[in-house]
């Protein structure tokens, strides 16, 4: 099935920019591929812009039931909208003189013998200017000469010359301003004609051989698109649309003469894949090389294995798992080398390090950076609003509990659940640390020099010192357990009452407000579906009685369709065929302009000599019949008869200045027939004409055939579509009402509910988000499911009283 225009440039845009992406973005961008952890529009590029890791190809309009087709109607669109921005650029492109760029794509593509050009006169038209709309101008060119001016047809920068001139050099085939100007002065000039003032003032023979006005005004529709250009165009579509990527200058000038036909998808295109803007969610920055030295890499490592193997059993604080690999990641970005921070430093330095946290973030995680930006800039604000929670909040639960409160207040107003829950899991891993930070700090930088003090004699030997440090290095690390011990006990007395218990405290008005507006929301919907469905029905009931005038079944649809296509296909095959007729004929016709216009005035010609000769024997009969004199004394009836015959000799002249130019027109006729493409094609012409009255024919039996066949067809797929759109609304309708309880569940319950399983356990480092067996912590990450474990909380949450 084909798409249309606008889809298919949209798609074409995306594609084109995705695949081109950079490999340094790219191989960030795989990062974060891998680990499918998106933000922006990453999620889309995926879905559709990749298939099994690897790009689409771009879209091909030309491929037949191809995905991305595009049908006879929607290629000419498309043409026609290159064809009338590359107009409207030609005929203002003195604003971009100094624009090589855009210019050479103008010259390129757009002018004689290119494959677009300005619209042309038809040969109706072609003849009708050359004949005799030409001949009224010059006949009568002393009084339009005053008119035109009076009516602004010509001035200072346009005179009639000029007119005549551009007729003679047919610029109205390439000058769309002087195509306007002849539009124009047939229009005017049709209308004075009505003027019977203005009629007079043109003499006694205005009427004679009048032009056909309207053939001149409307003779320059182009509907039909010449066959071969657009089949050009179908192979070489590419090189027109790349350009307008690739090339900014020939782009920004373009879009200012497309009326938005194709830059608004190409716009669209860049703003869904928009990689590399720093302003944008879809920003990926380049993949960076790591700063770190080999050895320091390796130091590095050996790090982490010990931590993530020995530390939880050292600092007797046991493995902490994750509910969210953004909280993760952030709380890990605050240990960064740039930040380094303790939890002892409090909540303020991590605003003030909003920067640089984001920095090292950007090249981990979107998401995490995504919700780090909404968690400094919540807490930013929490500072300025709440000082004395925000810098307490460390110290006593109380002041944490009263901050997150604010902090699920305004998650649930700007609707950032997800942003929420990250920024509370990094404040409960913040909180718990507050303690062992201020105590273990205190701990960890005394040097204990009980043995191994330089003063002591038994010191002196160096196999005596390693053995006095190591036994320093023992006692210290009993004193570090004892003070992990004293933590422990710290934070369950200092932090407690952080929990809320239900308890919706503060945000008791914000919460009955939530609760309210969700039941009113489910009351409207109710009432919308308990109108829309039963109209809907009465929209169902009509459409399937006209499925059933159609006389198909779902049945027989196939049978009906496979009919109609065989029909199409053969009036398609007999268009082609009429269109080949048409085009020989149109190129006789077109050999053949300057014979038929000679044989136009040829026959004028005999017309006029034909009048002249019954004029002729009126006046010679007048002359000679004595009625003509009956009455008149003899010296007027003389004079009468005197001017009878000078009459008779001025036509007698005419009449045989006439028959010379009727000699010379025969004469440069039979020229023209020396040429024998001129010769052949008044032969074949004929032959032509009767092939091309047969295919017309045949093509309009057969398309009236395909049209009887289609009709129902067409009536009831489309019956049977809006009967199956009107169901689904129907299903999505009662779907909707169905599962709103579950799909609009307490936000305020929830985040409290999380806030509460966050803090389970905390102070003692047990329970469910902390591990005290052996393995790696990494392993257990992998393993955690965390999601699970908060549902279960969360259903048993809300039983508690």
């Amino acid at each position: 099935m084909s798409v249309k225009m606008n889809e298919f440039l949209l798609q074409y845009y995306k594609q084109l920019r995705f695949n081109n992406m950079p490999a340094e973005v790219r191989a960030q961008f795989n990062v974060y591929l891998k680990a499918d952890d998106f933000r922006g529009h990453m999620k889309d590029w995926k879905k559709e812009l990749m298939t099994n890791g690897a790009n689409n190809p771009i879209p091909d309009p030309t491929e037949v039931n191809g995905a991305w087709e595009l049908s006879d109607a929607e290629w000419e669109k498309l043409f026609r909208a290159f064809q009338d921005a590359f107009r409207a650029m030609d005929a203002d492109k003195k604003s971009f003189k100094d624009n090589k760029d855009a210019n050479d794509f103008l010259n390129e593509y757009f002018g004689d013998l290119r494959l677009f050009s300005n619209g042309v006169a038809s040969n109706d038209a072609e003849q009708e200017i050359q004949g005799n709309f030409k001949t009224f101008l010059e006949n009568n060119r002393q009084v339009l000469e005053v008119a035109f001016k009076q009516w602004g047809l010509t001035n200072g920068d346009f005179s009639y010359s000029d007119l005549m001139g551009g007729i003679r050099d047919k610029k109205y085939n390439t000058s769309p301003k002087f195509q306007q100007k002849i539009k124009d002065v047939a229009q005017y000039v049709a209308y004075y004609m009505r003027q019977p003032d203005f009629v007079n003032s043109l003499g006694p023979n205005a009427q004679l051989n009048l032009p056909n006005f309207e053939k001149v005004e409307k003779g320059f529709d182009d509907d039909q698109i010449d066959p071969l250009k657009l089949d050009y165009f179908k192979r070489n579509h590419r090189d027109l649309l790349d350009t307008l990527n690739k090339k900014s200058k020939v782009y920004n000038v373009f879009k200012t003469y497309d009326k938005g036909k194709i830059s608004k998808p190409l716009d669209e295109a860049k703003e869904k894949v928009n990689y590399d803007s720093k302003e944008s969610d879809d920003y990926v920055p380049p993949k960076r090389d790591d700063e770190l030295t080999p050895w320091q890499q390796l130091s590095k490592n050996i790090g982490d294995t010990w931590s993530d193997y020995m530390d939880k059993y050292t600092k007797l604080r046991g493995d902490r798992l994750y509910m969210s690999d953004s909280a993760k990641a952030i709380v890990k970005a605050l240990d960064d080398k740039k930040v380094k921070m303790k939890p002892t430093d409090g909540l303020g330095k991590l605003v003030e390090n909003t920067d640089a946290i984001k920095t090292n973030l950007l090249y981990k995680s979107p998401t995490a950076t995504k919700h780090f930006e909404w968690m400094a800039k919540t807490l930013k604000e929490l500072q300025s609003t709440m000082p004395k929670a925000f810098n307490g909040a460390l110290q006593n639960g109380r002041q944490m509990r009263a901050l997150v409160s604010e902090l699920i207040m305004t998650a649930v107003r700007d609707g950032k659940m997800d942003e929420a829950k990250s920024a509370m899991e990094v404040l409960s891993v913040i909180h718990y640390g507050y303690t062992t930070s201020k105590i273990m700090d205190a701990l960890g930088k005394e040097n204990l020099t009980v043995f191994s003090d330089g003063k002591l004699s038994w010191n002196k030997n160096q196999g005596v010192q390693f053995v006095t440090n190591a036994m320093d290095k023992s006692i210290k690390w009993a004193f570090m357990a004892v003070g992990y011990g004293i933590t422990i006990a710290g934070n369950a007395y200092n932090l407690r009452g952080s929990k809320f218990n239900q308890a919706t405290g503060r945000m008791k008005k914000a919460h009955d407000d939530f609760v309210q507006k969700n039941d009113d929301e489910k009351n409207k919907k109710i009432a919308e579906r308990n109108i829309e469905n039963p109209l809907a029905q009465q929209r169902i009931q009509a459409e399937q009685n006209v499925m059933a005038q159609t006389g198909i079944t779902d049945a027989t649809y196939a049978q009906h369709e496979q009919a109609y296509n065989t029909a199409d296909a053969d009036a398609k095959q007999k268009l082609t065929a009429m269109n080949d007729a048409d085009k020989r004929l149109k190129d006789a016709n077109k050999k053949l302009e300057s014979y038929d216009d000679l044989e136009q005035q040829i026959q004028s010609a005999k017309q006029a000599s034909a009048k002249m000769q019954q004029d002729l024997q009126q006046l010679k009969n007048a002359l000679n019949d004595p009625n003509t004199y009956n009455g008149m004394p003899p010296q007027v009836a003389n004079a009468v008869a005197v001017d009878i015959q000078r009459q008779i000799t001025d036509l007698t002249q005419q009449d045989n200045d006439l028959k010379k130019s009727l000699s010379q027109l025969n004469k440069s006729q039979q020229n023209l027939l020396t040429n024998p493409d001129i010769q052949n094609a008044l032969n074949n012409r004929p032959t032509y004409q009767t092939n091309f009255n047969a295919a017309q024919a045949s093509y309009k039996a057969a398309q009236q055939r395909a049209d009887q066949l289609g009709d129902p067809v067409h009536k009831f797929k489309n019956a049977k579509d809006r009967v199956d759109e009107w169901n689904s609304q129907i299903d999505k309708r009662n779907a909707e009402i169905d599962n709103w309880d579950d799909k609009h569940n307490d936000k305020f319950q929830e985040l409290m509910a999380y806030w509460d399983f966050l803090e389970t356990g905390r102070n003692l480092h047990i329970g469910k988000l902390h591990s005290w067996t052996p393995g790696s912590e990494e392993e257990k990450q992998k393993n955690f499911n965390g999601s699970a474990l908060f549902q279960q909380y969360l259903a048993a949450y809300g039983r508690v009283a």
